[in-house]
């Protein structure tokens, strides 16, 4: 009776891990920031060149997103908010103060890493193929000045040029009248805070832009589908858990942004 019962219970636990590999879609992971920005396991800080670097070595990674601002002296950092002194040490927003200013100020972590600028990312040393979504935070400071948005588009085509052969540039910009501007110069879009289905598809018939990150609560499997068969890019983010991962893999999107990239690379092997 117990050998029966213990063959019963590894049958079952073989059939479900076999059944496991064919439920879940093999769909393109792409890492958030590094490591995540709300992932508790996370080593280093988002958008800092340890996290970058570490994501930039996996392999089975389909992209890397990293969030962009630009200095007064016209480089681009990387960084997430729009105020320096809600994870750092610093004070003022990027757009306002000027390299000197900024090379020193380090995030309030224990590994106290340092504010990054993009060109500091050397992607000559990574081999494999990787899309590239650079999100470009204008926030209320910055958007009114043209000069500061001509620069940025300035800044934005240089390093497009200097970029390896083996990674694809793709831009997330929210800014609907830089967005047209950006695919006037033949920049590939997509945009970020569609908070539905309908907001969505709103969205789509400005047609400059080939796709959107949606929360994976914010679109059904059934309003995925629609989108995807008017090849509609669809990135479905803010996963922070196993069961969440799954729903969202479930769906099929074009790719997955989760909080944790190494839970969900594991789900979908």
């Amino acid at each position: 009776m117990i050998g029966n019962v213990k063959y019963l219970i590894g049958f079952i636990l073989v059939f479900f891990s076999c059944n496991k590999g064919e439920q879940i879609p093999n769909v393109p992971i792409i890492s958030h920031a590094g490591e995540g920005i709300f992932n508790p396991a996370r080593i280093f800080h988002e958008n800092s060149l340890e996290a970058l670097n570490y994501a930039l070595q996996f392999e089975e990674l389909y992209g890397v997103e990293m969030d962009i601002q630009m200095s007064k002296d016209g480089t681009i950092w990387l960084f997430h908010d729009e105020f320096l002194e809600e994870s750092t040490f610093g004070k003022g927003a990027i757009c306002s103060l000027s390299d000197n200013e900024l090379e020193g100020i380090r995030y309030q972590t224990l590994n106290r890493e340092r504010l990054l600028k993009l060109e500091e990312i050397n992607f000559e040393n990574f081999k494999h193929e990787k899309q590239i979504y650079l999100d470009i935070k204008l926030f209320n400071s910055c958007v009114n000045n043209e000069e500061y948005l001509d620069l940025f588009l300035t800044e934005l085509a240089g390093f497009g040029q200097k970029l390896p052969l083996n990674f694809t540039l793709n831009f997330i910009v929210n800014n609907l009248e830089f967005a047209q501007t950006m695919h006037n110069h033949g920049f590939k879009n997509l945009f970020s805070d569609a908070s539905s289905f309908e907001s969505a598809k709103e969205r789509m018939a400005l047609s400059f832009y080939e796709g959107f990150f949606l929360r994976h609560t914010a679109i059904s499997a059934k309003e995925l589908k629609i989108l995807q068969e008017d090849n509609v890019k669809v990135i479905i983010f803010g996963m922070r858990s196993v069961s969440s991962i799954r729903k969202s893999l479930q769906k099929e999107p074009y790719a997955l942004m989760p909080e944790d990239f190494k839970t969900a690379l594991i789900e979908i092997k």
